[in-house]
């Protein structure tokens, strides 16, 4: 699957072993792909070369000045022009872009809270 650039989701409820389960499968990605990975918590641990970690900047402001999102650092791995894309874990609005990836023919990985696929459906097709 990894070798002909597939993409996948790793569905579970919480404390299954998702990021266990995309680390595991990340590490049979090709040694030469770049892989850029994109976490709120830097989780994903890579033995890759050509690997770039991105992690999330919170803001304690009202404001919210200089935060960077999921959904930012999610857009902005776009032009970076990755082979994998790996989001840590996809809640919101960083689940459209990552799909938007996938359907450019960037091959996508990530992880996400449900009990099901249905479950999944539901709250990725919910505008709450």
């Amino acid at each position: 699957m990894l070798d002909n650039g597939r993409s996948f989701l790793v569905l579970g409820v919480t404390g299954a072993g998702k990021t266990s389960f995309l680390n595991a499968m990340a590490t049979f990605i090709r040694p030469n792909m770049k892989i850029i990975t994109v976490e709120e918590v830097p989780e994903v641990n890579l033995p890759h070369k050509n690997w770039v970690r991105l992690v999330t900047r919170q803001s304690y402001g009202a404001e919210k000045i200089n935060e960077i999102t999921l959904f930012d650092l999610v857009k902005a791995t776009l032009r970076m022009r990755p082979d994998y894309l790996i989001v840590g874990e996809i809640r919101g609005e960083e689940a459209y872009v990552l799909f938007q990836a996938v359907n450019t023919g960037h091959s996508g990985i990530s992880t996400m809270h449900a009990e099901s696929f249905e479950a999944a459906v539901n709250r990725l097709t919910s505008h709450q």
